[in-house]
């Protein structure tokens, strides 16, 4: 548990004036609860809305409304919001949840100092010490938020471009596959030519030549008949 987180739970429970209080889960109440006298109600609007989503500040009102049902029964911040010009719903809920603490501190403290808000998953609680380091706090941790980010698009561009790459790898080894193939081909039917070439050449010598020895044994029995006349 961090130093920051100790604190809030320590001092919440400190600050309870019933030895047997409720405790309840909730870290935005919890956070809420701790710095409502300790800081500007503005700063810890801003801390917030900037921090968490409309859901979680939506479920922060339903649990504290329903935490104290029976002291809210008269009170007019329990009513669910509607999306106004001029503000969110969320920011809208997050103002009744302030008038709720105040409204119960103001008609009835005792049901307030009765119950106890505490966290349990600190990493969402606002990472900066309070709201009154709200300036350069916020802008560190958005910093971080947006290295991480960036950090991340990185490494999926990485992902990509090496994706990129093992595909054009995988495109060159079939062209160079098809290739080698085909010249394989090539050469196999060029040499099957060239082997029919050079039997149709003998064939061709070979008649030229059964050709020119009936041509002289002709010419053998012309020269024989010629002397008997």
């Amino acid at each position: 548990m961090s130093v920051k987180a100790e604190k809030l739970v320590e001092t919440a429970i400190a600050s309870s004036k019933s030895d047997d209080a409720d405790i309840k889960l909730n870290e935005l109440l919890c956070y809420i609860q701790f710095y409502r006298d300790r800081a500007s109600h503005e700063n810890i609007r801003k801390v917030i809305v900037g921090f968490y989503t409309a859901l979680e500040i939506n479920s922060a009102k339903k649990l504290l409304i329903n935490t104290f049902t029976t002291s809210l029964a008269d009170c007019s911040l329990k009513s669910e919001r509607g999306k106004s010009a001029t503000r969110d719903v969320h920011e809208a809920e997050t103002e009744d949840i302030f008038g709720i603490f105040d409204y119960l501190d103001q008609t009835f403290a005792a049901a307030l100092n009765s119950v106890i808000f505490v966290a349990t998953d600190f990493d969402h609680i606002p990472k900066y010490y309070g709201p009154e380091e709200l300036n350069i706090c916020a802008i560190v941790d958005k910093q971080c938020e947006l290295e991480a980010h960036v950090a991340s698009l990185s490494s999926r561009l990485d992902i990509i471009g090496q994706s990129r790459v093992d595909q054009s790898n995988i495109v060159q080894h079939a062209v160079d596959e098809f290739e080698s193939v085909a010249k394989k081909s090539l050469d196999q039917s060029t040499e099957r030519i060239q082997s029919q070439i050079a039997q149709l050449r003998d064939l061709c010598d070979s008649v030229k030549n059964q050709a020119v020895s009936v041509q002289k044994k002709l010419q053998h029995r012309r020269l024989k008949l010629t002397k008997v006349q």
